[in-house]
């Protein structure tokens, strides 16, 4: 899974470290949603992360990390997105 850094997380930013070790579930904590991205924290990492939302649905890897209200959330704006763009 690769992402492109989006912020530091927040403890980075304030010099505590990362506070969720690499052990930490849920493994990756949904942060919010930007347009058509979805912005997340990986257990471990310093970034706050940005994936599109086709591609974050379609990460296995990635879905398998969420706990399942954020999953929700991601098929909530994945049909959001996939909506807008048949209109268009």
């Amino acid at each position: 899974m690769s992402y492109p850094e989006f912020t530091l997380f927040q403890f980075h930013r304030d010099g505590h470290g990362s506070r969720r070790d690499r052990d930490a579930l849920p493994r990756i904590l949904v942060t919010g949603f930007s347009g058509d991205y979805m912005r997340f924290h990986l257990a471990g990492d310093a970034w706050v992360r940005d994936a599109h939302v086709f591609d974050a649905a379609a990460d296995d890897e990635l879905i398998a990390g969420l706990a399942p209200e954020d999953a929700m959330k991601l098929g909530i704006e994945y049909e959001r997105v996939r909506q807008r763009a048949q209109a268009l």
